[in-house]
């Protein structure tokens, strides 16, 4: 009896989204979150010459937008990763709808205006614009086609 109730607990599927286990897309939304606070204190380092805080909400080393884009992004273009064409189009919308949700968000609940694109070419209500829509393309590209790759091999190691 033993025996038979340890196969059906291996035969058991995992929840998934897309195929990722809630498992993994924690571990992505982890990963994603340091690397982006990584990036922002670069940039800040780079574009203003000088190391600050870039963390956001949660204590500690984290910048937890990149977890959740970079959550979102992988999970909603698992099916269009074999084309370049489809991930560039996917990561334009996909990255454009979550960067005006979230800019929404700030204004909305938080009363803060963490971005203002009023200025750039092609925006809606400033929270997007053509240029940084055409980057999400690109950044899709990169993530889905050598970042994340990359990401599954360090956690499946």
């Amino acid at each position: 009896m033993e025996k038979v109730e340890k196969n059906e607990a291996k035969t058991k599927k995992q929840f998934t989204i897309n195929g990722i286990t809630i498992y993994r897309i924690l571990a992505y939304f982890a990963i994603y979150s340091v690397l982006g606070y990584i990036l922002e204190t670069l940039f800040a380092l780079v574009m203003y010459g000088k190391l600050e805080s870039r963390q956001g909400f949660l204590y500690g080393p984290v910048c937890p937008i990149y977890g959740v884009g970079a959550v979102i992004m992988i999970v909603a273009l698992q099916k269009f990763k074999k084309n370049g064409y489809t991930i560039f189009l996917g990561g334009i919308i996909v990255g454009s709808v979550v960067e005006y949700f979230i800019s929404w968000c700030g204004e909305v609940f938080l009363n803060v205006r963490w971005w203002d694109y009023s200025g750039r070419f092609l925006n809606i209500n400033g929270r997007i614009c053509l240029l940084y829509s055409i980057y999400w393309g690109i950044i899709a590209i990169y993530l889905m086609k050598s970042l994340n790759p990359n990401i599954d091999k360090m956690i499946n190691y």
